[in-house]
This record gives C-alpha cells, structure tokens and sequence, in this order.
C-alpha cells in the first residue's frame, strides 16, 4: 500500500482574510479525510466558510498534543501509513512557522511520509516584503521578552547585529501588549534605525507602515490596540 501525503495548509489571517486562499488550495482540503490542527473547533468553522459545499462529517479531526508536544506523532500519522491524505492546519498563516508543526514534519520525514507544503498567507513573509527593508539578510524572533531589562539585553543584542551585518528583524507580540512593546521599541531602539509596523495584513484594516525611529517619535502613536501585527526593523 502506498503512503498517503501530509499537506501543511495555511490559513487565514483572521475573519476577512479568507479571500488569500488559493483555490488549489481548497481543493487539495477537500479531498483530505484526517485533518490535524491546534483546536479542531476553530478549523470546523473555518473551513465551514472557506468550504461551506464540504460535508464534515466523515472528516476525522484531531487536535495536536498541547502539554507535551512530541507526545503520540507517530500515532498521529499513522492514517498517512494507512495511505490516507492527512492536512495539517494551522491557526493563521503557515503551520510551522510561528505556529505548531515543525514537530509533525520532522516525524513524518522519518516515517517517509512525503509532506507537501502549500501555498497561503505568511505574516512574516508579507511584512518582510512591504517594509523597504533588507530581504537579503533577516531574522525572526518571534516573541521578545517581557519583563523590561530582558527586552533592553535583547535589543542592544539584535541592534549590534543590525549594524554589523545589515540584518533585518521580526517579531511579534500577543496583541493586548502591543502598544507596550512599542512604546519600548521607541526607547531603545536607535533614532537612525528604521522601525516598521505591519497591522492585520490581508485584513480589511490592514496598514504597513516604515519610518525612522525618530519620525516615529515625532508622530501620534498609531492605533495598535488588540490587532494583530508584526514588528521589523532594519537599518
């Protein structure tokens, strides 16, 4: 019998993001019968949208282990043994990155699985490519720290590497500490260094925005409240 196939399938950014999606996309979807995910509950009722011709009930959904993630993913790849098509989901944007998944890659080249990672939304890739800043040569950081003198170390750190090699940075941060993480930014990073600001990409809000740190300092603080955003910054 041969292998069945573990698409990694990207998903919208948030509600109104839906029309990013790739039509192949969905058709690939539609021909999965096992559909792993964080929350089997949030991607019902996405794909109750993005699908909403798709009949659920033969789909066997199964949310990824939460407290120890390399629990059981030989078990969880089992159907694709079985020769079933497997997709596995992300949250937002690209399973893998910023997102559970690296885990279940890496088990499923070791079974021989064969993975097929398809086409979607990637707020990282996105952002990257609307900031002016350096493609050539970046990092992604995901969370920075919280507690205030860890975040100024870390700073200092990614702002040597900046000017030594030109390397851009990205972050995020959980929306509710938005407008803290950039008021920080403001006080540590330097005035010449360009700060870019990326809110709810392919999203009806969405804005994209690079100026100097000092510009910024000069401007009203822009409304960053509870959305979701990405951080660069570059020389």
């Amino acid at each position: 019998m041969s292998k069945g196939i573990l698409y990694l399938v990207p998903a919208p950014l948030g509600e109104g993001g839906e029309h990013v999606l790739p039509r192949y996309l969905l058709d690939i979807v539609s021909r999965c019968t096992h559909i792993l995910s964080e929350r089997g509950k949030t991607t019902r009722a996405q794909l109750k949208v993005l699908l909403p011709e798709m009949d659920l009930r033969p789909i066997v959904f199964t949310d990824l282990p939460k407290h120890n993630p390399d629990e059981n993913l030989a078990t969880l790849l089992q159907p694709a043994l079985d020769g079933k098509h497997i997709c596995l989901f992300a949250e937002a944007g690209c399973p893998g990155i910023a997102d559970p998944g690296s885990n279940i890659a890496e088990c499923a080249h070791a079974l021989g699985i064969r993975i097929v990672p398809l086409v979607g939304p990637s707020s990282l890739m996105l952002a990257l490519m609307a900031s002016g800043l350096d493609g050539q040569r970046f990092a992604f950081r995901g969370y920075l720290p919280v507690q205030k003198a860890a975040l100024a170390a870390t700073l200092r750190e990614m702002v040597a590497e900046t000017m030594r090699a030109g390397t851009t940075f990205l972050f995020i941060e959980t929306p509710y500490r938005n407008a803290q993480l950039w008021s920080n930014l403001l006080q540590y990073l330097p005035d010449p260094l360009r700060l870019c600001l990326a809110l709810e990409l392919t999203l009806p809000g969405e804005t994209i925005s690079t100026h100097r740190v000092s510009e910024w300092k000069r401007m009203k603080a822009p409304g960053m409240d509870k959305k979701p955003a990405m951080f660069l910054f570059g020389r």
